[in-house]
């Protein structure tokens, strides 16, 4: 038929290159069939190979027969092909013309795959895992020798060793198992290295995201370590969530949070975002907010976890860069005493406007100069007694409200300090609403 002009050529063009390969290079019908891959869609490369041997039976058999090929001119092709082409020996050969191993595998590859499958399926089996990835080594002798045979023939319809063992054995784990592949956040990656015919499984960190609230003052987000080794403080966000990284049997523990407060600033309301990513975790599926209570009941509730959910690692990025806004309550000193009248202004003046803040002195010895330009978009305040006031403050997330109050020796402007003329302290400081993720 006219229309399998196209197709008769293509497969002859097989057949002339499978030649090309077979009279050089011996190879087992996967590793065969591996060569030709974009031949012959859904068929496994054994299936693959097996079918371009049999085929090059059919030929060299009509070939042979026909006189148009000499045996010496195919004893090479059949010694590295193996079987079926080894039932041509008694056409052609009188003596047993033997075969040889596959060149790249030595014969191997199946029995490898299978063995890999077996001991990561083992090893997954005693992790809380319900996802997968397979991952293979490069550089191995075996590519190596792969690569010598696809360059040195310019084949271009292959497919790597590598891609097919992550194939196989990922399928053949799917079937031990039950677990499910995801190529893109999985809970283990197994990793095959071919030379040394091992297997490891390597657990991915697992991400909770949360909030934490802080009810007690002097408590700061990381340990403060100090010279002599000894901290700072007594109680950090960072010991709590290490205690919850050790429940779920994990290794080790990194806050990723959305900002931080002053170590003498509380976090109350609904608490401050941050994603927890406890590493090598040993429990993964579990009811992760019932051990973060009774993880901060340990510590008398004075930092306490509360977890929504496990997360992709990409939202450490979203509750780190997020823009967001803080409710502060601020009770403040006036020295010179402060009045009904000094509240209302401070109240009228900061509507909607832009404040201009230079880093604080305070901290200026760990961060660098910046400029920073940040929003109060309301304040709400009562006079307390003749030299205390407290403010209700709505403002941007990374503005520095001490500063706002005091002024920053002029670094903070407007400032509540500067709008009445007078020095303002801070007493204390709380958050008490987290605006945002």
């Amino acid at each position: 038929m006219e229309e399998l002009k196209g197709v008769n050529e293509e497969v002859l063009s097989i057949v002339r290159k499978s030649l090309e390969v077979l009279s050089r290079y011996p190879l087992c019908d996967r590793c065969l069939g591996r060569l030709f891959a974009r031949y012959g869609l859904g068929v496994d490369n054994k299936l693959r190979g097996k079918a371009i041997k049999t085929l090059l039976l059919m030929t060299l058999h009509k070939e042979v027969e026909r006189g148009v090929l000499s045996p010496d001119a195919v004893n090479d092709v059949i010694r590295n092909s193996g079987y079926p082409l080894i039932n041509l020996r008694g056409l052609i050969a009188k003596e047993n013309l033997g075969t040889v191993k596959c060149y790249i595998c030595n014969n191997e590859l199946d029995i490898l795959i299978g063995e890999a499958a077996i001991k990561a399926s083992s090893k997954l089996g005693s992790l809380d895992v319900r996802t997968f990835l397979v991952g293979v080594r490069a550089g191995s002798l075996m590519e190596r020798r792969e690569a010598e045979i696809v360059e040195s023939l310019g084949i271009e319809s292959w497919e790597s060793i590598r891609r097919e063992v992550k194939r196989e054995v990922g399928k053949a784990i799917q079937r031990l198992t039950g677990l499910r592949p995801n190529f893109k956040e999985p809970d283990a990656l197994v990793i095959i290295d071919l030379d040394r015919r091992d297997v490891e499984v390597n657990v991915y960190p697992l991400y909770l995201l949360g909030r934490y609230l802080k009810l007690g003052r002097y408590i700061s987000q990381m340990d403060w370590v100090l010279k002599d080794g000894s901290l700072k403080y007594e109680l950090s966000i960072e010991t709590v969530c290490r205690e919850l990284a050790r429940a779920l049997g994990g290794k080790e523990v990194v806050i990723h949070a959305a900002g931080r407060e002053d170590v003498d600033v509380r976090m109350l309301g609904n608490g401050r975002p941050l994603v927890i990513e406890v590493k090598e975790p040993i429990k993964r599926y579990v009811d992760y907010d019932r051990i973060a209570r009774e993880v901060s009941s340990r510590f008398n509730n004075w930092v306490k976890l509360i977890i929504k959910e496990s997360v992709p690692p990409s939202i450490v990025t979203k509750v780190k860069e997020e823009v967001h806004q803080k409710n502060y309550l601020a009770v403040t000193y006036v020295e010179e005493g402060i009045s009904d009248e000094d509240v209302n202004k401070i109240k009228n003046t900061f509507k909607n406007l832009s404040v201009r803040q230079l880093t604080p002195l305070r901290v200026l010895r760990r961060r660098k100069e910046v400029l920073r330009i940040k929003r109060v978009y309301e304040v709400d305040g009562i006079k307390l007694s003749d030299r205390l006031a407290a403010f209700l403050i709505r403002c941007d997330g990374g503005l520095y409200v001490k500063e706002l109050i005091n002024g920053d020796k002029g670094r903070t402007e407007p400032s509540f300090s500067s709008v009445l003329g007078k020095s303002i302290e801070v007493v204390s400081l709380d958050v008490i609403h987290y605006l945002g993720f």
